[in-house]
């Protein structure tokens, strides 16, 4: 068992999941979370080295630290020059202002290269979503098209949607929240869609990052 599959099994356990519980909470299959937990595939043999999506998925979906899941899976973050030119990136109170891209005099610095210009930071707690357990800040980027399973956040007639988006086999668009199992089928014409590229869990005066 590796760093990472034992760190995995350690968390579920202290959730009380089933490996099927598991797989319905973070959206993978029970067979490769026994994978992952493991650390290779027992008919192959073979090492199991899930992809940033997927880390990022399990600390959503567990609500544990990403940075700690990459350390153990032994991704290396890619450096960025200090030098590198800084953008700010404006911090909502609400979607409606977000939207509007309202004048806002809170915001984050970040690496230019790192964020589009568009970016947008929107603070969440759990009066707004369930999901999420403390305050906390996404970093949102617009997105047109069609995503694949990938987290993020719908907006329709003002209201948010956190989940993941897929289509039907009639080519109907269909959202899953993160924290429902009830699926909403969405119309292109009334959606709004912002990739999430990063989470920021706000702890007291200090903060932990996930996604």
């Amino acid at each position: 068992m590796t760093e990472l599959g034992a760190e995995l099994f350690k968390v579920r356990k202290s959730l009380g999941l089933s490996l099927r519980e598991a797989g319905k909470k973070i959206d993978l299959s029970h067979n490769y979370i026994r994978k992952l937990e493991k650390g290779f595939d027992p008919q192959t043999k073979k090492d199991v080295k899930p992809s940033v999506e997927t880390l990022k998925r399990i600390a959503m979906g567990y609500d544990i630290d990403f940075d700690r899941l990459m350390q153990l899976a032994n991704f290396t973050l890619p450096s960025v020059e200090d030098d590198a030119p800084l953008i700010k990136v404006p911090i909502y109170k609400n979607i409606v202002d977000m939207r509007l891209s309202a004048v806002t005099s809170d915001f984050r610095m970040y690496k230019q290269d790192t964020v589009s210009k568009n970016a947008m930071l929107l603070e969440v707690s759990d009066s707004t979503l369930n999901t999420f357990k403390a305050i906390s800040l996404l970093l949102l980027e617009p997105f047109q098209g069609v995503l694949n399973n990938e987290l993020a956040l719908f907006i329709i007639d003002n209201k948010m949607i956190i989940g993941c988006m897929h289509m039907d086999n009639d080519g109907k668009q269909i959202i899953q929240r993160i924290d429902s199992k009830n699926e909403q089928i969405i119309y292109q014409d009334k959606l709004e869609i912002w990739r999430i590229v990063e989470i920021i869990h706000l702890v007291g005066q200090g903060e932990s990052k996930g996604i």
